[in-house]
């Protein structure tokens, strides 16, 4: 047995550590630095060239999509959000992975610290690319700084873009339904408004779900409900899981049905 392979028969039997594999994410990470430092805005051909796409491209509605890709091959894997507007990179958040081996923290730390930001007691960040303005409201004029911090993160695409019903066998709901079940009692008839232009397609159908609920909260109805038909027409079929499976449905009558559907 030569030198090389008794340390790593060393290696994998003490600490259970793959060398090949800790190889592999080194190699791969100098790759996504050398591609990160070269041109941050075109850090997605890193992605296309070496990722695999995990949810595909979410059609958001107006012009507007959402990528969701990973790229690793040992302990860890580098993911990818890229949001576009008619085909051209609008944001994105490339969030890295921690290894679960404790041995190994120490030392992928370390290594991500050369294009990756910490917060003062060590903890690792996303990077991040125009996200903020993953919140303004599409076509309606507010300052944003009155808004909530709960309602800006229920407007974005973060908040989960999935829309539908619980119902079904399955006991778990749509994560953007949780987080609106969170704030819906603090929410205010001029905060739904806001919320049926959202950039997140889940969070506009929501809030227009509420309003079919509620409609005697509401004022200036006829102009509410042109948006809303604006709304609907941009986006007429809805991916959803719906009696046990997934399908895509009018997604009028879907809305019209989950604002019935409250058992």
């Amino acid at each position: 047995m030569t030198k090389l392979y008794k340390i790593v028969f060393i290696l994998l039997v003490f600490t259970s550590c793959n060398p090949f594999w800790i190889h592999i994410d080194k190699r791969h990470y100098k790759k996504f630095t050398k591609a990160y430092k070269s041109n941050p805005k075109s850090i997605e051909n890193f992605f296309i060239t070496h990722g695999d796409t995990i949810f595909g491209h979410d059609m958001l509605g107006f012009g507007w999509r959402r990528w969701e890709t990973k790229s690793g091959g040992g302990y860890v894997s580098i993911r990818g959000i890229f949001y576009y507007h008619n085909d051209s990179i609008y944001a994105y958040s490339i969030i890295p992975e921690i290894p679960e081996e404790k041995f190994l923290i120490k030392k992928y730390k370390k290594r991500y610290k050369i294009v990756f930001p910490f917060t003062s007691n060590d903890s690792i960040l996303n990077i991040e690319y125009n996200t903020d303005l993953l919140t303004n409201p599409i076509n309606y004029n507010i300052d944003k700084s009155s808004l909530s911090k709960q309602l800006t993160n229920y407007m974005s695409p973060e908040s989960g873009t999935r829309y539908g019903c619980k119902n079904g066998s399955k006991s778990w709901e749509f994560l953007n339904r949780k987080h609106f079940n969170r704030i819906k009692n603090d929410l205010s008839p001029s905060d739904i408004i806001i919320l049926m232009h959202s950039l997140n397609p889940a969070s506009r159908f929501t809030a227009i779900e509420y309003y079919f609920e509620n409609k005697d909260k509401f004022s200036s109805q006829m102009e509410i409900e042109s948006w809303i038909s604006t709304v609907l027409t941009d986006y007429p079929k809805i991916q959803t899981y719906f009696g046990d499976k997934w399908e895509f449905m009018d997604t009028e009558e879907l809305v019209k049905f989950c604002s019935q559907d409250k058992n």
